[in-house]
Parts: C-alpha cells; sequence; structure tokens
C-alpha cells in the first residue's frame, strides 16, 4: 500500500512538472501601444479587494472643501484629521484637477512637482485645510488626493 501511495505522489509530481512546460504567458512582451494607453489600461485593471470601482464621491468636512473630481474614485479613506481617496486619473485628468482646485482656494504655499511624468500638488486654502493630489507612477494610472484638517 505504501508502494501505491509513494507510486501515485511521484506521478502527481511529474504530471505538474509537465504542466508547467506549456504555453508560455505573454503577459512580459514588450508593449505595442504608447505609454498613455498602457497607463489607460492598468488603470481600467485596478481594483482594491473587496472594494467596487466607481465609489460615489462621500459628503463630508473634508469633500465640501474640494471639487468633485472628474475622473473615477474608489475606496475613500475618512480620518479624524484627514481624508484621502485613490483616483483612476492620468496625468493631464490630474493637472486639470488642479486648476480646478486652484479655483476652489487652495493656493496658499502652493508646490509643484512635475518632472519625468511625476506628478505632485500641494497647497492649502484659507481656512487652512491642505490638499494634497499625487501621482508617484504614472505608469499605473492611479493617484491619491489627501486633504488634511488644519493644525
Amino acid at each position: 500500500m505504501k508502494r501505491i501511495l509513494c507510486l501515485v505522489c511521484v506521478m502527481a509530481f511529474f504530471a505538474g512538472l509537465l504542466a508547467a512546460c506549456g504555453k508560455k504567458d505573454n503577459a512580459l512582451a514588450t508593449p505595442t501601444g504608447s505609454f498613455e494607453d498602457e497607463a489607460n489600461n492598468l488603470a481600467k485593471e485596478f481594483s482594491l479587494p473587496g472594494t467596487p470601482p466607481n465609489v460615489t464621491w462621500p459628503e463630508n468636512e473634508f469633500t465640501e472643501q474640494l471639487p468633485k473630481p472628474k475622473f473615477e474614485t474608489t475606496h475613500g479613506f475618512p480620518g479624524e484629521t484627514e481624508f484621502s481617496v485613490f483616483c483612476v486619473a492620468t496625468v493631464d485628468q490630474q493637472k486639470d484637477y488642479v486648476k480646478d482646485l486652484k479655483k476652489a482656494g487652495f493656493t496658499i504655499d502652493d508646490s509643484t512637482i512635475d518632472e519625468n511624468n511625476v506628478y505632485k500638488y500641494v497647497a492649502s486654502n484659507k481656512k487652512g485645510y491642505t490638499v494634497e493630489m499625487n501621482c508617484p507612477n504614472p505608469l499605473s494610472g492611479i493617484a491619491t488626493l489627501m486633504i488634511k484638517k488644519p493644525g
């Protein structure tokens, strides 16, 4: 009985090895589209486990300070002193949103980083709220939008 069990295990092991020798995945192939196309494709695939995409823009003391983004937001993180949300947006869409932030009064001590497709904007408004729009990896198509209470 032990010999049969051992033989079955060895056969299963070799069957597993042979299964790994089949068709190769082409996931590491060179992309054929533009940089922007690749970022958009990755953004479409983005979702957090257990979180539905296209989350409704929440109403709270933080979002009252902000213009509603025209791009998709997903999975907000509320806190006592700050609120942050993931955004599915290209760098150009983020730059357009920063224009909306400036119109909403987020111009005090403003700072912009825009180099090598990395984009970040930080500024405060007259009420002392500070907003940060950050896209550390444009290939992902994902950015974060965070607003902090004064103090």
